[in-house]
C-alpha cells in the first residue's frame, strides 16, 4: 500500500492527476478493509485523495470527503491535535475554491490561533496558516489585512530560514500580489524584481519557481501598461517552460494564457485568439470541459471574441460557461457571477440592454448580500449596473449608484486610487450625458491629476481620462483646449501603448480627421474673408 501510496503522489506532483486518483481511490478501498473506516492510515488517504479531487476541480467531492476526515480526526484525535488542524486547513482551502470565503475564513482563524497558540507565532506550520489567512483575505477583498500578515509572515520567515529560503521567497510573491491589489506599483515591482533575482542566483534561471517568479513579473508590467517587455518576459517563459515541464503541464498552459492575454492588449487579436483557442482545446482534453480552468480559458477566448465582433460566438459560449458553472459550482459562486456578468456585457454590445441591466442587477444582489457591499466585484458590479441603466434610460438611477460607487471607493480606498477616478470618469461621464457639462468639466481635470499621481501618466488609462476630457471640452465649445489635449492624447497613446496599438492608431486618426476639418474650416474663412474684402473693395 505504501508503494501505490508514493507512486500516486508522484503521479499528483507530476501534474498526472488522474493516474493519481485512480491509485489513490484503491488505496483508500484496501486500507478501508483492512485497518477500518477510522484508523490514522484511512483517514491519510481520504486526505490524499481530496487534495487530487481539489487538482481536478472536483470541489464538491474533496469538500464531502475533508467534512468527514474533519469529523473523525476531531472525535478521535480532539480538536487541538496537529492532524485535526491540517483537516480543518484543507477543508479551508476547499471552502476557498468553492467560492464560500466567510467559511474558509472562520476555519483559517481558528487553526491560526491554536497553532500560535501551541506552537508559537514562529512555528513553520503558523507562518502556513497565516498565509492561508492572508490568501482567503484577497478573496474577501480585505487587502489590508492581508498585507498586515504577509508582512508579518515575510519579516519571520526572513529572520529564521534567511532571505533567500523558498519559502521566503514566496512570501515575497504574495506580497506583492497584494501590492498590486492595492495599486501599490512600484513597490509590488520591486518585491517581484527581488524574489525573481534571487530566485534565478539560488535555483536557476530554469527552475519552475524561477518560471513562475518571472511570469508574476510580467503581470505586473502589464498592469503599469508596460505590454511589450511583458510580451517579451512572457516569451522566454514560455519557451522555457516547453522544454523543462512539458506542453501540457498546469504552467505552461498558465503562461499560454497569460501571453494570449498581452497579446490582447497589444491589439494583436488574431494572435491572442489562436493562443487561447489551443489553450481552451488542451485544457477541455486534459481536465475535460467541466474543469474551473477549462471554463477560466473559454471566458477568456470569449472575451476575445467580443472586442473583435464576433458577438454570436462570444453569446454562445458566455451561456454555455454560465451553464456549466452553474452545475459545477453553484449559482452563487464568484466564478459563476463572473460569467452572468459577462454574459450582461455581450448582451450590451448586442443592443439588448434590458437583458443586460436585469442579469447585472441579479450579479449586484447577490455579490452584496455574499461578499459585502465594500468587496471590489461590487463595487464592479454598481458600475456595471449603472452603465446598464444608462442605457435602458434610466439616467437618475445611473447617477444615483455612480454616486454610491464613488463614495464607497473614496471611503475605502482614497481618492488617488486608481479604482476611485475610473469611477469619477464614469460620474462625469453621465453627467454629460445628461447634458451638465459644467459639472463634468469640473470632474475631468481632477481624474486626469489623479491618473498622473498613481501613475506618472505613464498607465493605459491616463490617455483614456485625457480623451475624456477632451471630449468635453470638445462639446463645451473649447476647441483651442480639445485640439491640445487631443494631441497629447495620441502621443501619449502612442508612448504607453505603441504606435501600432488599434488604440493608437484609431487616436490618430481622429486627430488627423479633426485636424483636416479645422485646416478646412480655417481656409473657407479666409476664402471668404478674402472675397468679402474684394467685394467692399469694389463697392467703394
Amino acid at each position: 500500500m505504501w508503494g501505490m501510496t508514493n507512486l500516486a503522489n508522484t503521479y499528483r506532483n507530476l501534474g498526472k492527476f488522474k493516474e493519481s486518483e485512480k491509485l489513490e481511490i484503491q488505496v483508500l478501498e484496501m486500507s478501508t478493509r483492512i485497518v477500518g473506516k477510522e484508523h490514522p492510515d484511512t483517514l491519510g488517504s481520504m486526505a490524499n485523495l481530496a487534495n487530487t479531487y481539489r487538482y481536478l476541480g472536483n470541489f464538491k467531492d474533496a469538500e464531502m470527503l475533508e467534512i468527514q476526515v474533519l469529523k473523525m480526526t476531531k472525535r478521535i484525535l480532539g480538536d487541538e491535535h496537529c492532524d485535526t488542524l491540517r483537516s480543518k486547513a484543507n477543508l479551508a482551502i476547499t471552502y476557498r475554491n468553492l467560492g464560500k470565503f466567510w467559511k474558509a475564513e472562520q476555519l483559517q482563524i481558528q487553526v491560526l490561533e491554536t497553532r500560535t497558540r501551541n506552537l508559537g507565532e514562529e512555528n513553520l506550520d503558523t507562518l502556513k496558516s497565516m498565509t492561508n489567512l492572508a490568501s482567503t483575505y484577497r478573496n474577501l477583498g480585505k487587502f489590508k489585512k492581508a498585507e498586515q500578515l504577509e508582512i508579518q509572515v515575510l519579516e519571520i520567515r526572513t529572520r529564521i530560514l534567511g532571505q533567500k529560503h523558498p519559502d521566503t521567497l514566496r512570501s515575497m510573491g504574495n506580497l506583492a500580489n497584494t501590492y498590486s491589489n492595492l495599486r501599490m506599483f512600484k513597490e509590488a515591482r520591486q518585491l517581484e524584481t527581488q524574489a525573481f533575482e534571487m530566485r534565478t542566483t539560488v535555483l536557476g534561471e530554469e527552475h519552475p519557481e524561477t518560471l513562475r517568479s518571472m511570469a508574476n513579473l510580467a503581470k505586473i508590467y502589464c498592469i503599469l501598461g508596460n505590454f511589450k517587455y511583458a510580451e517579451l518576459l512572457q516569451l522566454q517563459v514560455l519557451k522555457r517552460s516547453r522544454i523543462i515541464l512539458g506542453e501540457e503541464h498546469h504552467d505552461t498552459l498558465g503562461c499560454m494564457a497569460n501571453l494570449a492575454n498581452t497579446y490582447y492588449d497589444l491589439g494583436k487579436f488574431k494572435e491572442a485568439e489562436q493562443l487561447h483557442t489551443q489553450v481552451v482545446e488542451m485544457r477541455t482534453k486534459i481536465h475535460g470541459e467541466e474543469h474551473p480552468d477549462t471554463l477560466r480559458s473559454m471566458a477568456n477566448l470569449a472575451s476575445i471574441y467580443r472586442y473583435i465582433g464576433k458577438f454570436k460566438e462570444a453569446e454562445k459560449l458566455e451561456i454555455q460557461i454560465l451553464e456549466m458553472s452553474t452545475k459545477i459550482l453553484g449559482n452563487e459562486h464568484p466564478y459563476t457571477l463572473r460569467s452572468i456578468s459577462n454574459l450582461a456585457i455581450i448582451y450590451h454590445y448586442i443592443g439588448n440592454f434590458k437583458n443586460a441591466e436585469k442579469l447585472q442587477a441579479q450579479v449586484l444582489e447577490k455579490r452584496t448580500r455574499i461578499l459585502g457591499e465594500e468587496h471590489p466585484d461590487t463595487l464592479r458590479s454598481v458600475d456595471n449596473l449603472a452603465i446598464a441603466c444608462y442605457n435602458v434610460g434610466k439616467f437618475k438611477e445611473a447617477k444615483q449608484l455612480e454616486t454610491q460607487a464613488l463614495e464607497r471607493r473614496t471611503r475605502i480606498l482614497s481618492t488617488k486610487h486608481s479604482n476611485t477616478h475610473t469611477t469619477t470618469v464614469n460620474h462625469e461621464y453621465t453627467y454629460y450625458n445628461i447634458s451638465n457639462l459644467n459639472i463634468a468639466e469640473q470632474k475631468e481635470p481632477l481624474v486626469l491629476e489623479a491618473n498622473a499621481a498613481i501613475l506618472v501618466d505613464e498607465h493605459c488609462s491616463t490617455p483614456r481620462s485625457m480623451s475624456n476630457l477632451e471630449n468635453t471640452s470638445d462639446h463645451a465649445g473649447k476647441l483651442k483646449e480639445a485640439g491640445h489635449i487631443e494631441t497629447q492624447v495620441v502621443e501619449a497613446k502612442t508612448r504607453i501603448l505603441g504606435e501600432e496599438n488599434p488604440d493608437s492608431l484609431k487616436g490618430l486618426a481622429i486627430h488627423t480627421t479633426k485636424s483636416n476639418k479645422v485646416n478646412i474650416v480655417k481656409t473657407i474663412a479666409i476664402k471668404i474673408k478674402t472675397l468679402l474684402l474684394n467685394m467692399k473693395n469694389s463697392v467703394h
